[in-house]
């Protein structure tokens, strides 16, 4: 599994900016203007920041992850055709309005990064030795972006690796 993270990392580790995510995203929650900017969050509870390859995937409805089953979907059925829809459509966005291709890079490479991350979740215990090593993670990524150390999701991801490591005690 190790051997895996430097071919997956190496490939993202230009993209050090940060976004909002959001665990159940859906055309309900948020608002946008017609320039497809975000205007307003109408459900939070889902909500956190998280680095740019963390979010940037196609939307879960044509994820195609494997073992990832939506209501309504066939076993099998693929969603490749909207996969390159998508892309196209954010490409020509990027490019009309001269932005760097970060965004449509990151997607056009989602399903593998969204692979490993479910492979990593099934077979990473949460051990001591890794909740501290998570905690260090956290705190290098806090030396790049101090003015998130008092965010509730940086708190409560403190809060959880200092409980499951045992550090504090």
């Amino acid at each position: 599994m190790r051997s895996m993270i430097w071919d997956y990392a190496s490939e993202i580790d230009e993209y050090t900016g940060i976004g909002f995510a959001h665990g159940d995203l859906n055309a309900q929650i948020i608002m946008i203007n017609e320039d497809f900017h975000l205007t307003g969050v109408i459900e939070w509870v889902w909500m956190y920041m998280a680095p740019l390859p963390a979010i940037i995937h196609h939307p879960w409805f044509i994820a195609d992850i494997p073992g990832w089953n939506n209501e309504g979907v066939a076993e099998g059925e693929e969603f490749s055709e909207d996969h390159l829809y998508l892309e196209d459509q954010i490409i020509l966005k990027e490019v009309a309005k001269s932005l760097p291709p970060t965004v449509s890079t990151l997607l056009r490479d989602s399903g593998r990064r969204m692979v490993f991350m479910r492979i990593v979740k099934m077979h990473c215990q949460q051990t001591d030795d890794n909740s501290r090593a998570a905690m260090l993670q956290l705190d290098t990524f806090l030396c790049l972006y101090p003015e998130l150390e008092d965010e509730e999701g940086v708190l409560e991801t403190k809060r959880l690796l200092t409980k499951k490591s045992g550090a504090g005690e």
